[in-house]
């Protein structure tokens, strides 16, 4: 994967508030949500990445591990030709729930052709 890139929006207490309440909502209001954000928006998604990064516990006592998925979109505006690079992690179980919407989402869409 590429060097990371900076990212478009900045963490901020507002924006970790915003991602827990997109995180927490009805799943069958996300695909709506979604659709609504990209269009405010005015994005298109153009290319996704993947990483697997998994941290291992330092004591020889913990085997613990520590799995983060990092997903690298590149997102581009209907009046810029530039790819920005938005990067999203993910711990095992906030990717289960992406994933989830996800197949929710693909359902609804299966079920309107």
């Amino acid at each position: 994967m590429a060097a990371p890139a900076a990212p478009i929006l900045p963490e901020s207490p507002s924006m970790k508030k915003a991602v827990l309440l997109i995180n927490a909502i009805d799943i069958g209001r996300f695909p709506r949500l979604l659709t609504r954000i990209l269009q405010k928006l005015h994005l298109k998604l153009e290319t996704v990445g993947w990483q697997l990064n998994l941290q291992m516990a330092h004591s020889a006592q913990a085997k613990l591990k520590s799995p983060q998925a990092v997903l690298q979109l590149g997102v581009s505006s209907e009046d810029s030709k530039n790819l920005e690079k938005v990067l999203v992690e993910f711990n095992h179980k906030e990717l289960f729930d992406l994933y989830n919407k996800l197949e929710t989402i693909q359902a609804q869409l299966d079920s309107l052709t």
